[in-house]
């Protein structure tokens, strides 16, 4: 699976590492931004953990950690996966 880029589709698919939040769960998002150096660290708004920004991503003026998210890919892309022959009775 690629790794999440600007303009993804995005699921929050589990807690954040550092205490647990779970209320993005289930959430859905394009990415608008990945964080880099220039942000400096990310701090996590529920416990105040420091944490490096190349794990966060800015998404709806949001950030997550990147460790908490799945891409979702586009409808093309599953288009190419190749379905087994279905077996004739």
């Amino acid at each position: 699976m690629k790794p999440l880029s600007v303009g993804d589709l995005a699921l929050v698919y589990k807690p954040a590492p550092c205490c647990g939040y779970s209320g993005d769960v289930g959430r859905h998002f394009i990415v608008q931004a990945i964080a880099g150096d220039e942000y400096g660290d990310s701090t996590c708004d529920q416990c105040g953990e420091t944490y490096a920004s190349t794990d966060a991503l800015e998404v709806d003026d949001t950030w997550h950690d990147i460790r908490t998210l799945k891409r979702i890919p586009p409808l093309s892309e599953l288009d190419e996966i190749k379905e087994p022959e279905e077996v004739m009775a």
